[in-house]
């Protein structure tokens, strides 16, 4: 009998030896597109994988659509558990892993079968401690390739020592392969919270802050799915699990050892990208009590000894302080609510208005003051209205509140205060108002009026 368990170990470890990819596999009610996934990775032409299927308590029949694959492939291992989350379901397929590499596949998406063989040779020519690849978006209307970060190297060896603004740029942990041992050592883990929220952005974080030797290909593997209606992402009701995530990464910063100051201004660009992808999912309702929520945190940031302007990166940088300080309306601008005026725009401006009849001055103060005189002094056919947010006891009878019914919402209308804050809460009543044409003058366009 103990001459038999260590001929099954031997056997084992030699299985084990040869594996040279682990695919884990979360699962969780997918059953109209479990199929198509498994049947991409099965038909790898690189044999020597190991395909972890983790079954996260599904009860739509993907349990015995995994079984079904298992009993015709031995390289796959299913494990059926129930529903704990995203985090823990990833960690136990880190725990069984045994291959040199280990790839992530969601399984509502599909990949091209040579992805790993591809992936595989250029992390072992390369000794690379992860490789990541272009995607494609994919729905039924069809697929449109994501080319990734116009910042990103391409085909290039990248340390985040010297790379770090490059190696952050692909945020995506299912398009590539990573080295386990890198993983092992380094203590990168998923973070186990309910549920499926987001739960890859500090994987993805911890992989980047320590990779000596990552790399991107620009072919494209994966099919990433965008039409699938039941995706975690989708959730309305998830608010700050995203919040849980960027915790998790200053968490692992602080603790890992790393050069904080270093990588503080990444980790801000980061979550602004973070905090903007899960505002740009939640319905306007729910964006309001995420920007109020996380508004306390953003100003401490913004506030923190780490933080230096001069030393945030070209690449997603320059618009930290906007964002920081204004998160609402930075999101509304990004997605073209509104538009920033500057002392170099302001003809654009005069562009816009001079075929109109009557324009909105939001701010009857000084800076609306002179706003009005240069615009009279530019174009005479354009009558100018005052508005404001509250009347005042002394106010001027042709100056009207922004509530008010009389106001024609077609119309332009221009923000024009000098404070920073202020005017961006100005900019979103307007536009829940429901104007949209709205412009904002920045604070080089109020200081240009002030000096005309």
């Amino acid at each position: 009998m103990i001459r038999n368990d260590k001929k099954r170990l031997n056997i084992e470890k030699r299985v084990n030896e040869m594996v040279k990819v682990s695919v884990i596999v979360p699962v969780y009610n997918v059953r109209d597109y479990l199929k198509q996934c498994m049947h991409s990775i099965s038909n790898q032409t690189l044999k020597d994988l190991e395909i972890i299927c983790i079954n996260d308590g599904s009860t739509d029949g993907s349990g015995q659509i995994l079984d079904a694959y298992a009993a015709k492939d031995r390289r796959i291992k299913v494990v059926h558990k129930k529903n704990t989350g995203y985090g823990h379901t990833m960690n136990i397929g880190l725990d069984i892993a045994q291959g040199e590499y280990i790839g992530i596949v969601e399984s509502d998406d599909f990949i091209e079968n040579n992805m790993y063989e591809d992936l595989y040779r250029i992390a072992q020519e390369l000794d690379l401690d992860f490789i990541k690849s272009n995607y494609w978006k994919y729905s039924n209307a069809g697929k449109v390739l994501d080319i990734g970060s116009s910042v990103c190297n391409f085909n290039t060896v990248l340390s985040r020592y010297e790379n770090l603004e490059k190696i952050f740029a692909a945020r995506c942990i299912w398009a590539g392969i990573y080295k386990r041992e890198f993983l092992i050592k380094n203590q990168i883990r998923f973070l186990e919270t309910p549920g499926a929220s987001y739960q890859d952005t500090s994987f993805a974080f911890k992989t980047s802050v320590t990779a000596k030797r990552g790399y991107f290909t620009d072919n494209a593997y994966v099919y990433y799915r965008i039409d699938n209606e039941n995706s975690s992402v989708k959730s309305k009701e998830k608010i700050f699990c995203v919040c849980d995530e960027m915790a998790e990464c200053w968490r692992y910063l602080q603790e890992s050892g790393l050069d904080v100051e270093q990588i503080y201004p990444y980790y801000l660009v980061n979550k602004k990208y973070i905090y903007m992808w899960n505002m740009r999912r939640l319905i306007p309702e729910s964006r309001k009590i995420f920007v109020r929520g996380v508004r306390k945190e953003l100003r401490e940031d913004l506030e923190h000894s780490y933080m230096d302007i001069q030393k945030l990166p070209t690449h997603g940088g320059q618009d930290i302080p906007f964002f920081l300080n204004y998160p609402e309306g930075y999101f509304r601008y990004v997605n073209q609510e509104f538009t920033i005026v500057t002392s170099k725009s302001i003809e654009h401006l005069l562009d816009e208005i001079k075929q109109e009849s009557c324009l909105y001055i939001y701010g009857a103060g000084k800076i609306g003051s002179r706003l009005k005189k240069y615009i009279s002094n530019k174009i005479h056919s354009v009558s100018v209205q005052y508005l404001v947010t509250q009347k005042k006891e002394n106010s001027l009878n042709d100056v009207l509140e922004i509530t008010s019914k009389k106001l024609d919402i077609s119309k332009v209308i221009v923000i024009s205060v000098a404070n920073g804050y202020g005017k961006m809460e100005m900019a979103i009543r307007a536009m829940d108002k429901g104007f949209d044409r709205v412009f904002v003058l920045d604070d080089d366009a109020v200081r240009y009026l002030r000096e005309e």
